[in-house]
């Protein structure tokens, strides 16, 4: 029996060393061969995000609208100023065309810087809305759509700072244009002389 003992102990002894040497040495080789297991990340968060993916549409929609309006608002107010000023040119006065003129490239000047200004304001609101909402979001997502609103966030700016030079070299072609003529009187007698 003790031989059989023996026996069984160097088999199971020759055993365990050739599993070692298949496995480089390790005695532990084989416990750690761990099958890979693929997860996809948002699994189980696709309602976390689908609710995100909604309130952020509607923030745009409405971002987008509220630009629209300050849009309009100033095309109205430069109209105003220009109606003003071409009833003023109808005048034929000079000067007052000439005052009148200065004083709507102040004020559109101005309009302008302040309708970028009021933008950019708008956009951070947009952002200060934003960014709560996507540390309620897993972690999983957080990178990605903080990139994202970045990204949307640069894409207005650039927008805003096209409008501006856009708005500000068509003032400055108003402003260049001779809008009011005076024809010099004319020294030579009338076409309609007593005869």
């Amino acid at each position: 029996m003790k031989k059989l003992s023996l026996l069984i102990s160097a088999f199971l002894f020759c055993f365990a060393l050739n599993a070692q040497e298949e496995s480089g040495g390790s005695s532990i080789a084989d416990i750690l061969n761990v099958e890979t297991v693929n997860v996809n990340a948002a699994e189980g968060h696709e309602e976390a995000l689908a609710d995100y993916e909604k309130e952020y549409e509607e923030k745009v929609t409405r971002l987008d609208a509220e630009l629209e309006d300050l849009n309009e608002a100033y095309k109205k107010e430069v109209s105003a100023l220009i109606e003003d000023f071409t009833k003023v040119l109808s005048e034929g006065d000079e000067t007052k065309a000439k005052n009148s003129k200065k004083s709507v490239v102040t004020q559109v000047r101005t309009m302008t810087m302040s309708l970028k200004q009021t933008k950019k304001n708008t956009v951070q609101g947009f952002n200060n809305d934003i960014v709560p909402m996507i540390r309620e979001l897993p972690a999983v997502f957080r990178n990605m759509k903080t990139k994202e609103v970045k990204e949307k966030t640069e894409e207005y700016t650039k927008t805003f700072e096209q409008e501006y030079t856009a708005n500000i070299a068509a003032l400055e072609g108003f402003k260049k244009k001779e809008h009011l003529v005076i024809e010099p009187v004319s020294d030579t007698p009338s076409s309609t002389s007593d005869q």
